[in-house]
């Protein structure tokens, strides 16, 4: 009994070194997620954006179930002390706030705004629920359970209700098995894209023959608009590749014994390697689950034109940019925010070169005088093994406080 009670009235307790790696992951999620945001202007006036972090406030919309996204600057000017739900980022999204459904409060940063925006998309997330068991996040029965994002439908899924899943992390991006069921012909990228095809997520010499749909008697795939794709001879030979940043890289080359006829009148553009897909694969029944996607896989997909069309009848023409990823937002808002901070240090050397000698002096020294404060207030709680509690900070920013005034009236005198 002893031991569990002194189990609980440790809970909470972390060591400064845990305190310290936390703040720098929390800062590194932070920068990912806002280093490109604006806090200070709504973004509605930049459209349906392509990427930007939002917000879905309880407090006006949510408690009467009303489903509807702010951008970050209006969740700190407009819903201040609101309730929020964090959604990371969202697509081709436009700013809600202060339209018609907010009951006729308006925006305080841009107050004229249409009454919807039509083309927004949402979903349960705008209700602070995630994944299949429609849970929230953080969620306080299984707090430790990681999640993943569906790069189309942008859900959140859990990791134990998402299935088989590689046994490494060898992925770029995921694609939950419903969107995967939506849009059926993605499986056939799988011997290309998954890490998870056939079990094995590495991808061994791979041999596809790209051919027109006038030599082959095929039933190809035909979905909302009867798309049917054309043209030419070639080889795609996927290789066992090299790793970059985790994922598995690809690379694709020309098939030296059947060269292409550039004489003949064909658009080596519009090959169409759906179609050889399907055609290779035929015999086997589509795995429609879940896919864990490779790093480039976008690359991998047929642009020809029949194939564009089908991905704009399914409202998913975004996969084929690679601009679009999670990733390449995340690593340009940590360029900005990098970008930022060496910006406000420049200022603050800026500003300390306009001081005087004297305060240059008084400002070293305080800083020295701090630091040697800090250290020796942590040695002593280190020498007597005791966990830093909030009573003794609070204790040691007192003390600082005492000594700067002290040091004030000195000065006068």
């Amino acid at each position: 009994m002893a031991a569990r009670q002194d189990t609980s009235d440790d809970e909470g307790v972390i060591s400064i070194r845990e305190a310290i790696q936390a703040e720098e992951i929390l800062e590194e999620e932070t920068a990912a997620v806002l280093g490109d945001a604006d806090d200070n202007n709504c973004t509605y006036s930049k459209g349906y954006a392509k990427r930007q972090p939002l917000y879905a406030c309880f407090t006006c919309t949510g408690n009467k179930g009303i489903l509807a996204g702010i951008c970050y600057a209006c969740s700190i000017h407009c819903h201040d002390n609101h309730i929020l739900y964090e959604l990371y980022t969202k697509r081709n999204f436009r700013c809600d706030c202060g339209n018609e459904l907010f009951s006729g409060t308006k925006c305080e940063l841009h107050p004229t705004k249409d009454n919807l925006n039509l083309k927004n998309v949402y979903n349960d997330n705008f209700k602070g629920l995630y994944c299949v068991c429609k849970r929230p996040y953080p969620d306080e029965d299984n707090p430790d359970d990681e999640m993943i994002q569906c790069n189309i439908c942008e859900d959140w899924f859990h990791t134990k209700h998402l299935g088989k899943a590689p046994e490494n992390e060898r992925f770029s991006e995921m694609a939950c098995d419903s969107c995967v069921r939506k849009h059926p012909f993605l499986s056939y990228y799988s011997p290309l894209i998954n890490v998870t095809y056939n079990n094995d997520p590495k991808a061994e010499s791979l041999e596809v023959d790209v051919v027109t749909s006038d030599e082959l008697n095929l039933s190809v795939i035909k979905d909302k608009d009867n798309s049917v794709c054309h043209d030419t001879k070639m080889k795609v030979d996927i290789k066992k590749p090299a790793t970059d940043g985790g994922a598995v890289a690809m690379k694709r080359k020309a098939n030296t014994d059947n060269p292409i006829d550039l004489s003949i009148k064909k658009d080596v553009s519009n090959v169409c390697k759906l179609l050889t897909l399907q055609k290779k694969y035929q015999s086997s029944n589509p795995d429609l689950s879940v896919m864990y996607l490779r790093n480039d896989w976008r690359l991998e997909l047929c642009t020809c034109h029949d194939c564009k069309s089908l991905y704009k009848s399914h409202g998913i023409e975004f996969l084929l940019d690679n601009e679009d990823s999670i990733h390449v937002y995340e690593e340009r808002s940590k360029a900005q925010y990098e970008c930022q901070r060496h910006a406000g240090i420049s200022e603050l050397d800026s500003r300390i070169d306009n001081l005087s000698y004297d305060q240059k002096c008084h400002l070293a020294y305080g800083i020295n005088d701090f630091k040697n404060n800090l250290t020796e207030f942590l040695k002593n709680l280190a020498s007597k093994n005791k966990v830093v509690e909030p009573a003794d900070i609070q204790e040691f920013f007192n003390k600082q406080e005492e000594n700067r005034k002290k040091m004030k009236i000195n000065l006068l005198q």
